[in-house]
């Protein structure tokens, strides 16, 4: 324990503030395991959702898909946002980490491994690479399972539910879990703190006590305003991170060496035009290396945009008002641009946005009580992923016809979310 959290250690039959008793578990095994596990969960939902659109652009052959059909796959996993909303109601009334470990077990497991066989006559399959990469992309979520068992139920849902006692006997166990000894954590009494009212309720009055207060005054105008920007910033990266792969590889597959001055959306047209035209034409199967090496420059591209946003969290309203104008100016280049290379940069550039959905779950946090923050948190990411789900089929449909007036329209739909931005709170203030 360190001379600072010395001073700070009263008596036994002094409160202490919730702050103060996770402070004084201090800091080790178990942060570093809870770390993991975040990070291990939040990246197994990403893999499981948009590695996805790399199995669709790769089965594209093997299933005979069109654009339109390319766009009802690519879009389904965004209709498991539908659950979204009891998974936030039982994140609120059940804890945490039941949650995650119940959305994180392996049911895939169940399902997709039905043979090893290269030939599956039955079937009338070839078991090709891409159905196993999707047994593989399945694999982080069982692994976020198994770590999940080895931590604790969140000590301030706890002492929100009334707890207190429980919650008390977990930060003990996390104290000794970093390193600390039982007997010597100090914290006997927490300070009172919003307790979420513990009495029995029927499932519906339960659903209206957790939900109906976020649409009404004071929080009504917030929650609108924070869905259109979760909109916004979740469709824009979304649709065009699931139609990444199938896009890419239709532009590379059309500029033979990427050397040709073609614009990427006349590319598109001109390979998904043969497909349907030419009476000879061959549907390769196989991914074109430009397009697996964009998937790859791309991923640490983000991952260092998302380092350099962290370092600027303070500034968060201002790095997503950067982020919404990036993906309109790339929006329009997207169109106008003639040269291979620059079009498929601002076309990787619209899903810049994904750094803005950081920033407005932010907002989720600091902005709800304890309470209700699974719950805001789940309809926010809900209609978000409701609206990508319809922004994929509809790309589907209208990207071989119009695709420039696609990608003009998208500008004006994110720029009204630099607007709407506008009227967060300043950082300062909260």
């Amino acid at each position: 324990m360190t001379a600072d959290l010395e001073r700070r250690v009263k008596s036994t039959d002094t409160p202490y503030s919730y702050d103060e008793a996770v402070e004084l578990t201090g800091h080790g095994r178990y942060n570093y395991l809870l770390l993991a596990a975040c990070c291990v969960i939040s990246n197994a939902g990403a893999l499981d959702m948009f590695g996805f659109s790399v199995v669709v652009a790769a089965a594209s052959c093997d299933l005979h898909l069109g654009t339109t059909e390319t766009g009802i796959l690519a879009s389904a996993p965004f209709a498991g946002a539908l659950f979204a909303f009891p998974w936030g109601y039982f994140a609120d009334t059940q804890g945490r980490r039941r949650a995650l470990l119940l959305s994180t077990s392996g049911l895939a497991y169940f399902i997709l491994p039905l043979s090893l066989h290269w030939k599956i006559p039955w079937l009338s399959i070839t078991y090709h690479s891409w159905r196993l990469f999707t047994f593989i992309i399945a694999v982080p979520l069982g692994i976020g399972a198994l770590i999940l068992i080895w931590l604790y139920e969140s000590p301030k849902f706890l002492a929100n539910k009334g707890e207190i006692t429980v919650a008390i006997k977990v930060l003990r166990k996390i104290n000794v879990a970093n390193g600390g000894k039982d007997d010597g954590y100090p914290v006997h009494l927490l300070e009172e703190i919003e307790i979420i009212t513990s009495q029995k309720q029927t499932l519906w009055s339960s659903l209206v006590t957790q939900t109906v207060p976020l649409f009404q005054p004071p929080l009504l105008l917030r929650t609108l305003q924070l869905f259109y920007l979760a909109v916004i910033c979740c469709a824009t990266n979304n649709v065009f991170a699931m139609w990444f792969p199938t896009m890419v590889n239709l532009f590379f597959n059309s500029v033979p060496g990427g050397t040709t001055d073609v614009g990427f959306c006349e590319g598109i047209v001109q390979n998904a035009t043969n497909r349907v035209q030419a009476e000879n034409y061959v549907c390769n199967g196989a991914m074109s290396p430009n397009t697996v090496y964009s998937g790859i420059v791309l991923g640490f591209f983000f991952t260092f945009i998302n380092l350099m946003a962290s370092i600027l969290a303070s500034l968060r309203r201002l790095v997503l008002i950067g982020c919404l104008l990036i993906a309109v100016i790339s929006s329009l280049l997207v169109g106008i641009i003639t040269k291979p290379v620059l079009s498929m940069i601002f076309f990787s550039l619209i899903q810049i946005t994904c750094v803005g959905v950081g920033s407005v779950a932010s907002y989720f946090v600091d902005m709800y009580p304890t309470a209700y923050r699974g719950m805001i948190m789940s309809l926010g990411m809900m209609v978000a992923r409701l609206s990508s789900f319809a922004g994929v089929n509809v790309i589907g449909v209208i990207i071989v016809d119009h695709c420039n007036l696609t990608f003009y329209c998208w500008s004006i739909f994110v720029i009204s979310g630099v607007a709407v931005a506008l009227f967060l709170p300043s950082d300062r203030k909260i």
